[in-house]
């Protein structure tokens, strides 16, 4: 049988494909630096190790080369075709973030069964699965009726798909290619997500006004009768902007207690113990700044960050009950209903969610596989990240899930980023054993 063949030749070759991890790894592709490992590891993989039909590395970024690069293994006929696609983009160890980490980030270390570095969860050990499920099944000798797609894109960690995955996609539709189901190996804890959340970029920025430090007891508290007082002195816009993240805090609980669904917590179909913990919604502020001067009270103060919310919902609808939500606490208080927020919603990001079936042929072929190689039911569940896989489905009416390796628990965007190496043996294991079902 084709996936036992696979299985046990990926075992014998883990210590290499480990190997190839540290590599890739260790090769620094933090945005937007991403040509010398496309132009010297992603291709040359493609080209010479997987000897695929058809290898473009190509560039449509204006700025800088960032180009993607795609292979085509081209089926005999008559079977499905697959993309199999992956971001090699990472973030970067930015500042102080970088004193947190016990090592360089890339400078691979292994510890314990986990490979440390940058991108290793996300989503190196994702792609290195994916390459070498379609190594071993070379070495097997199969060959698919289905056309197999394999993409390391650029762009991702950016919200850039039009150099990316969507540039990647739309060269191979535009020339007439045919693509029936795509698997982006994002970490997910070798679980199937088959929907995952959409996210909106926010700013809130409110405005106060300055005034010596010493005065800042007149600004707050109640006094005799013709001393000034409150706003006729000064407004500390950061003190404003604190009650403003308590009132956000609760608009989180109160969504995450408001809507429910099986595949957002608890792992949906079937049920078992929760890997990536529950809830759907976040409004995470990522920036705050705020005043002029450290001898004056601050005049202004500004956050930005995230709303992250589920596939069940429209953008607009969370957009509207956010704006809503700081009209309404702005109303309570004298000065911010003379000086109303500025309140900005969706103008960087405007990432769109991904909304799947379980029980469609795709992801019930990969749990099969799943299921075969971990000898367990496979997990269905919902992704708590964005990714590539939302602008398949909506711009190139592709049906697609995410699996990978790792999870957003695991360092992903932060200190000490790892992966389990057996996961993404596993994940190679699964991948060969499900291509060579839906393309076989």
């Amino acid at each position: 049988m084709i996936a036992n063949k696979t299985a046990s030749w990926l075992a014998a070759h883990a210590g290499e494909i480990y190997e190839d991890l540290a590599t890739w790894v260790a090769c620094n592709s933090a945005f937007p630096n991403e040509l010398p490992l496309q132009r010297d590891l992603a291709e040359p993989f493609m080209a010479e190790r997987l000897g695929l039909d058809e290898v473009v590395r190509q560039n449509v970024c204006e700025e800088a080369e960032r180009p993607f690069v795609l292979g085509k293994w081209k089926g005999s006929g008559g079977g499905r075709s697959l993309l199999l696609n992956g971001h090699i983009d990472t973030v970067g160890a930015p500042g102080s973030m970088r004193d947190r980490w016990d090592q360089d980030p890339w400078q691979p270390v292994v510890k314990d069964g986990r490979l440390y570095g940058r991108g290793a969860s996300d989503m190196k050990g994702g792609v290195i699965a994916m390459l070498w499920a379609l190594r071993a099944l070379k070495q097997a000798g199969f060959h698919p009726r289905g056309d197999v797609f394999v993409q390391a894109v650029p762009g991702e960690e950016s919200m850039r798909p039009e150099i990316g995955t969507l540039a990647a996609t739309r060269w191979l539709l535009d020339r007439g290619e045919s693509i029936d189901f795509a698997v982006v190996t994002e970490p997910t804890h070798l679980e199937v997500h088959v929907r995952g959340i959409g996210q909106m970029d926010f700013s809130i920025e409110l405005s106060g006004k300055e005034i010596h430090t010493s005065m800042r007891n007149l600004t707050r508290y109640p006094q005799r009768h013709g001393i000034p007082q409150g706003s006729e002195v000064g407004v500390d816009a950061l003190e404003k902007m604190t009650r403003v993240l308590l009132m956000l805090e609760d608009l989180e609980r109160q969504w995450a207690m408001r809507w429910r669904h099986p595949l957002h917590g608890g792992g949906g179909y079937p049920a078992h113990e929760d890997l990536q913990g529950v809830g759907a919604f976040s409004i995470v502020s990522t920036f705050a700044e705020a005043g002029t001067y450290e001898g004056s009270v601050p005049g202004w103060a500004r956050i930005r960050g995230l709303i992250n919310y589920p596939s069940w919902l429209e953008a607009s609808e969370i957009k509207a009950e956010f704006e809503r939500a700081l009209h309404h606490h702005a109303q309570l208080d004298d000065w911010l209903r003379a000086h109303p927020p500025v309140v900005r919603v969706g103008g960087v990001y405007d990432w769109p969610s991904l909304s799947g079936a379980h029980d469609a042929p795709g992801p019930q072929a990969l749990a099969r596989a799943a299921g075969q190689v971990l000898e367990r039911p496979a997990v269905f569940s919902g992704a708590k990240f964005v990714g590539d896989a939302t602008f398949l489905q909506r711009d190139c009416g592709i049906p697609v899930v995410y699996f990978g390796p790792g999870d957003c628990s695991m360092g992903v965007h932060g200190p000490n980023e790892y992966v389990p190496l057996e996961q993404v043996l596993v994940c190679a294991q699964v991948l060969a054993a499900f291509v060579a079902d839906w393309c076989g």
